[in-house]
């Protein structure tokens, strides 16, 4: 810390009060906690108009410079000799860490710089609320932020906290630890032979009147009942660019159609000259499927839908293909299972239950939601076409890109790991998911032909799909 020579801390007053000189702030201190000077840094109260009071020895001529507007310093000149600057706040500080600033005194021609130190507002902040394990046993950990001395409890005996460990960083005048501190909590979870289960991680802070909790949710072993009927989900993937004004079409209508018949269709798109949302393995699966204009979906492999400005009734069209499915092509496999994100890698574990036996082919597609950006859109069903949605966008694929291939035994249970790198393109890793899907070779001609609805023979046949959030899991489901 940079010594002030020839300065004299005569006194330190708080609203008439006297405090006492305080020495450095060191690391893994709480911060300051009182109004005092140390060196050339000068702690404020988090108050409106409270005054702090410095008594300096000045050797010559000097005046003040400040271009903040958060608090004053007077008088602003003064001659040689003992002299009392008075800094009042004018706003109190409303953030969970100090605001810091500094003025100048020019004495003569030497200019020395105070920093100003305003305390915090006592509080936290848990960004991250929660995360989803696997059955296995298992370490984690989380992050949290806080200015105030915290408890850590768990509710639960299958988690164990086992460290809690926190850091701090130097403020601006490079002589003050912060209050607010990052802690890390790691954590244990024992392994879960059961059903799903749920505990909470309390974080408590002194003074504070609401704890945080953080949410452990762990999956069981996910045991399949073959005698009842597997659920049976549609993959729909969808051939689009944000250059293709009739593409939030057939946007519109496959959303309306996963909200009309809910559970039963999952949805990717795959992007093509679109920048950052463009998938680099696109023209691998146009060439397979035979894709000859934007946008076209392609659903269960064996199918292709037509756009049509009239959107409505091409929701009419998913929710009825889906149905289709349902009825004439029930699912033999049904997928489950959890993701995390591990350092910068997408750790995914699928289980897959099969009722016959067979060979299949497991593809793992890693998407993401709630990309913002432009889209064109020639039929005016876009709010704001400079601030569009786009979701369900396929970052990377994590296996072969028709799958990888397994034989699955009858009444039996294949469990699937796959680990990616978060694409450096991804906006918000947490807005990923994985789609899972089980196919096998073989087509399909249903009975819904129409101008916009063809069934092809592309060699496969979407058995059935699972959608599982990163940081969350699915379980095994059901028709009713």
């Amino acid at each position: 810390m940079r010594k002030i020579k020839e300065l004299i801390f005569a006194s330190v007053c708080l609203l008439g009060m006297t405090v006492a000189v305080s020495s450095c702030v060191e690391p893994g201190s709480d911060g300051p906690d009182k109004p005092a000077i140390t060196g050339s840094t000068i702690m404020l109260p988090n108050e409106a108009n409270a005054v702090v009071e410095v008594t300096l020895d000045m050797k010559s001529d000097w005046n003040v410079s400040n271009a903040n507007t958060w608090f004053t310093v007077q008088p602003l000149s003064g001659v040689a000799g003992q002299a009392t600057f008075t800094i009042t706040v004018l706003e109190a500080n409303p953030e969970l860490t100090e605001k810091v600033a500094s003025f100048r005194i020019n004495e003569g021609d030497t200019p020395t710089e105070y920093y100003v130190v305003q305390d915090v507002t006592p509080g936290m902040s848990m960004v991250n609320t929660g995360i989803a394990l696997s059955d296995a046993s298992q370490e984690s950990s989380f992050t949290f932020s806080s200015n105030v001395a915290v408890s850590v409890t768990s509710n639960a005996d299958w988690v164990t906290v086992s460290e809690v460990k926190k850091d701090s960083v130097l403020l601006a005048d490079n002589a003050t630890y912060s209050k607010l501190k990052t802690y890390t909590v790691n954590f244990s979870a024992s392994e879960n032979s059961g059903e799903v289960r749920e505990a909470n991680i309390e974080v408590s802070g002194e003074g504070l009147e609401k704890a945080e909790n953080f949410v452990v949710t762990q999956m069981g072993v996910l045991v399949a009942d073959y005698s009842r009927t597997f659920i049976r989900r549609s993959l729909v993937v969808r051939y689009t660019g944000n250059w293709c004004g009739y593409c939030p079409a057939m946007n519109l209508a496959l959303h309306d159609a996963i909200d009309q018949y809910p559970d039963h269709i999952v949805a990717m798109n795959m992007y093509q000259g679109s920048g950052d949302l463009s998938f680099s393995k696109i023209n691998d699966f146009m060439n397979l499927f035979n894709i000859q204009g934007f946008p076209t979906a392609i659903m269960n492999y064996y199918c292709e839908v037509g756009n049509t400005s009239a959107y409505q009734s091409n929701t009419t069209r998913f929710v009825n293909l889906a149905k289709e499915a349902v009825n004439e092509l029930p699912a033999k496999t049904v997928l489950g299972g959890v993701a995390t994100i591990s350092g910068n890698n997408v750790e995914v574990e699928v289980s897959v239950a099969s009722k016959e036996a067979g060979s299949y082919f497991i593809s793992a597609f890693l998407l993401e939601d709630g990309i913002i950006g432009t889209q064109s859109d020639y039929l005016g069903l876009v709010d704001n076409p400079a601030e569009y949605d786009h979701s369900n966008v396929v970052r990377s694929v994590l296996t072969a890109e028709m799958g990888d291939p397994y034989s699955l035994s009858a009444s039996g249970l294949e469990r699937i790991t796959f680990t990616v790198p978060v694409p450096e393109d991804v906006v918000n890793p947490e807005n990923l998911h994985v789609v899972v899907f089980a196919t096998y070779e073989g087509s399909f001609d249903g009975s819904l032909r129409d101008s916009y609805i063809s069934y092809n023979d592309y060699g496969y046949v979407v058995d059935n799909v699972v959608n599982i959030p990163v940081g969350g899991f699915a379980v095994f489901s059901y028709e009713n």
